[in-house]
């Protein structure tokens, strides 16, 4: 359950970065202690995820972490996107930083912009940021340099007596700002109306959703990934088999990759919104994500009813239409078992993602190579 707890949401970065994750070199950590020890050097980017993911040595480009607690106090030459329990940026960063999760605390450098999302955001007086700083938290507290401006939308914010603002301070509360008499901003310190107060009970507002389109939603999904099944099946053969392929044979490594993928998304969409130019990115990133996340199950469909065929009727198995309404009904039958049907399909959908991102990455690659791109 503590792991499930990590994951926020889709796979858009990774779709989207195909010249710069995707062409890079890429490095891939994904155990219960996910480590670049103090001296070692990465060349490239690099992917970790476990109970502990920790950046003592040198990383030469963006960093991709997700686990119960980050600590980042080596170099980082690129990008900082982190999301876990507890996350302690202690280090250099040499481009923006980008981090959620409970408790967070920034004691090194941040050469860019800092984005920070959690219960808890620190930014102690051996901290220092480059750019400007925006935030969403229960507490801010800030008590070092900030290059240009704040934008917090918080429960408190404090500047302490380091804090040392090169522009604007805008923040969005209930609650006057604690500012010492020794901080410094050098633009103005604006607080905002907030909009409303959240009164929605998700409970109440989930049981009526279902309540009303519960049916009607399941009768569309069903006839739509049928539609789609015979379609993608039909024109992708190859590529559907070597998603099936990875995702059979590389069920670990998928599943890394793809709970990987759900928790960076989010936080790359969220820091899109939040800049102007970036709004009409965020909403397409949006919709390809939403259609991206409902795509994924095709791998597992077929794959189970490869196998299924494989076991009981194997003279059918090279039938790639009736393997996916086998694999697919397989599917949906399980998915409706209490609780057991839930787990499942986190699991499948986790791992087809992972093998979505390999898949896309093998096939681009090959493409490459034969200089088709």
């Amino acid at each position: 359950m503590k792991k499930f707890a990590l994951i926020l949401a889709s796979i858009v970065l990774l779709f989207f970065s195909s010249k710069s994750v995707l062409a890079a070199t890429n490095n891939y950590r994904f155990n219960e202690v996910s480590e670049v020890k103090e001296g070692e050097t990465i060349e490239g980017n690099f992917f970790g995820s476990g109970e502990r993911v920790q950046i003592s040595g040198h990383v030469t480009g963006d960093v991709y972490a997700a686990g119960g607690n980050i600590i980042i106090d080596g170099i980082v030459d690129g990008d900082l996107i982190a999301a876990g329990g507890n996350i302690i940026v202690s280090g250099n960063i040499g481009q923006d930083a980008r981090i959620a999760g409970g408790q967070l605390t920034v004691d090194g450098e941040v050469l860019g912009n800092l984005t920070a999302a959690g219960g808890n955001v620190y930014v102690s007086n051996m901290a220092s940021i480059g750019k400007g700083l925006v935030a969403f938290a229960g507490n801010l507290d800030i008590n070092a340099p900030v290059g240009e401006g704040i934008e917090a939308f918080v429960g408190n914010l404090s500047l302490s007596s380091n804090a040392q603002v090169g522009t604007d301070v805008n923040y969005w509360s209930e609650e006057t700002a604690k500012v010492s008499r020794d901080a410094s901003v050098s633009g103005t310190l604006t607080k905002q109306t907030v909009p409303f107060k959240m009164k929605w009970e998700p409970q109440v507002a989930m049981n009526e959703f279902f309540d009303a389109v519960g049916t009607f939603a399941l009768v569309t999904s069903f006839l739509t990934t049928l539609l789609l099944g015979f379609l993608v099946v039909k024109l992708f053969p190859k590529f559907m088999h070597s998603g099936v392929e990875i995702l059979s044979s590389q069920t670990a490594r998928s599943f890394g990759i793809g709970l990987l993928a759900l928790i960076v998304t989010p936080i790359l969409i969220t820091v899109l919104f939040v800049t102007v130019i970036g709004i009409p990115l965020a909403v397409i990133m949006t919709l390809v994500v939403l259609v991206s996340f409902y795509l994924v199950r095709l791998y597992a469909m077929l794959g189970i009813g490869v196998m299924i065929l494989k076991r009981f009727i194997p003279k059918y198995v090279n039938n790639d239409l009736l393997a996916f309404v086998i694999g697919m009904l397989a599917y949906y039958i399980i998915s409706m078992i209490p609780v057991v049907g839930g787990i499942f399909v986190m699991l499948v959908f986790i791992a087809s993602l992972g093998a979505s991102v390999i898949n896309k990455h093998k096939f681009y690659t090959s493409f490459a190579n034969k200089e088709l791109l």
